[in-house]
């Protein structure tokens, strides 16, 4: 359009169509060309108008908040509801003091953060517009959930993603792909317009920082599940490609997982997969495999190679094992030494999401090939001393069954803990559930037997026959009265 008006020598809407790009360009994530259109806005800006001043300096504004340059960001912002005031123009001055309390909120002045928004407020009663809606309670949605306000500030964006999803919403002036990522964790985990939350994320290529690995609902392309055995998912469902011989390529990507998934050494996975080859041979083989394997993942930048090393990409790849690192972390920080006992909900969800991703060794059907057993034995002493944090939270206070269910769901993660064996023996005894208890030391023996060709150890074999002395007395007891 500017083009043409510069050919045709009609530049009436040069100002305007630039103005329009340069939106587009931000909404776009586009900093480069957005940059150099408001370039071309300042260089056009004698005979503007008052509102076309304004565009200029609220644009300019959006362009510093998506670089976090929130000092810039205010000073134009300032000038942006100046001439919006000047102008007349209610609309105008609601899209800058949405975006000014929301710059005030990086600040961290929540007392203008909160002026701003009750102006809004006042301001809006008398624009009929949904659009404006959907943007208004988005920020205050994010606001008053980024200051602990969660009743209001669900509400506000369950009231919000309700309109986007009627009237097909995906975008905003002022879109800050970072605000509207985690509004869509939050909706994600408080099931909030969930089909419209999904469809938000995948349309405009959402992902907070750091991705969200433990929110089940999150629509990753690809996830990758090592624990219990090897599995690639598309969208849920198994990946057919898969199913086709590719055996190389698939071993290249269990390689990088193992090696752990980011800045993974192009020499080293050439070396642990063709040992027996040249360095130049093997490099040349990896190359081609890699090859490969992009065209057997649904996404050809799942993994990425920059500067001789290989990673996963984390914003399309959701892996198990980065999962799980981050539940150890949650547990830690709930349970470790000198912290304040959590609620018993709190200790509860967190053993189910550890026993949710830990379902078995670390590439478990890969038996004992030497490149997984270190990164196997590495995550399995993890899930131990998680486990075993868990359940000493429950045993300070006696609660002996849900300790007992908690080294039920170990066992069945991992058949072969004999500490498990032993606790377990030990709760049913305090439950009186001797029984129950023979029957654990019997899958023990059992277990390892067929792991270990061994045999209980003394200490788990005396718990055992205190436990068959318990209920030898406890059957005399009854047979005498």
């Amino acid at each position: 359009g500017v083009d043409i008006g510069r050919t045709s020598g009609v530049n009436l809407w040069r100002y305007h169509l630039l103005s329009n790009g340069a939106a587009a360009a931000l909404g776009a994530g586009d900093l480069i060309s957005a940059e150099e259109l408001l370039g071309k806005m300042h260089e056009h800006r004698d005979g503007a108008r008052r509102l076309d001043r304004c565009s200029y300096h609220y644009y300019r504004s959006w362009l510093a908040m998506l670089r976090r340059d929130v000092v810039e960001a205010h000073q134009e912002q300032k000038t942006a509801l100046r001439l919006a005031i000047e102008s007349g123009c209610p609309f105008y001055e609601v899209l800058c003091r949405l975006a000014l309390a929301e710059i005030f909120h990086e600040l961290g002045d929540e007392r203008r953060t909160i002026t701003n928004l009750r102006r809004v407020r006042r301001l809006a009663r008398g624009i009929d517009n949904r659009f404006m809606e959907y943007m208004a309670f988005s920020t205050y949605a994010y606001i008053a959930l980024a200051h602990g306000r969660r009743r209001s500030g669900l509400n506000a964006l369950r009231y919000a993603f309700g309109i986007g999803r009627d009237h097909g919403f995906r975008h905003f002036v002022w879109w800050q792909p970072r605000v509207m990522a985690e509004l869509c964790v939050q909706a994600l985990e408080s099931g909030i317009e969930v089909d419209y939350a999904r469809d938000l994320i995948r349309s405009r290529d959402l992902m907070p920082d750091p991705p969200p690995v433990t929110v089940d609902a999150w629509p990753w392309p690809i996830r990758i599940r090592t624990f219990g055995g090897f599995q690639v998912l598309e969208d849920g469902r198994p990946l057919e490609t898969l199913a086709k011989p590719q055996q190389k390529p698939i071993e290249l990507l269990k390689a990088l997982v193992a090696f752990g998934a980011v800045d993974v050494k192009e020499r080293e996975l050439a070396a642990d997969l063709w040992p027996r080859i040249d360095a130049e041979c093997a490099h040349r083989s990896l190359t081609t495999t890699l090859h490969r394997l992009r065209k057997v993942l649904p996404h050809d930048q799942a993994i990425g190679l920059k500067h001789g090393r290989l990673s996963l990409d984390a914003a399309c790849c959701w892996l198990d094992v980065n999962a799980f690192e981050r539940v150890l972390d949650d547990i830690d920080a709930a349970l470790g030494y000198a912290r304040a006992r959590p609620p018993e909900a709190v200790v509860s969800q967190l053993a189910d999401r550890l026993f949710e991703i830990y379902r078995g060794p670390f590439m478990a059907g890969e038996g004992k090939q030497p490149r997984y057993l270190p990164a196997r034995e590495r995550y399995r002493n993890k899930f131990l001393s998680a486990a075993s944090s868990l359940a000493r939270y429950w045993e300070e206070v006696r609660r002996w069954d849900q300790v007992a269910r908690l080294y039920c769901r170990g066992l069945e993660a991992d058949a072969f803990v004999e500490g498990f064996y032993r606790r377990l023996m030990l709760c049913y005894r305090q439950l009186g559930r001797h029984a129950e208890a023979v029957e654990v030391y019997d899958s023990c023996r059992r277990a390892l037997s067929t792991e270990r060709d061994a045999a209980p150890s003394p200490e788990t074999t005396a718990i055992y026959q205190s436990v068959v002395e318990a209920l030898t007395e406890n059957t005399r007891s009854q047979q005498y009265g």
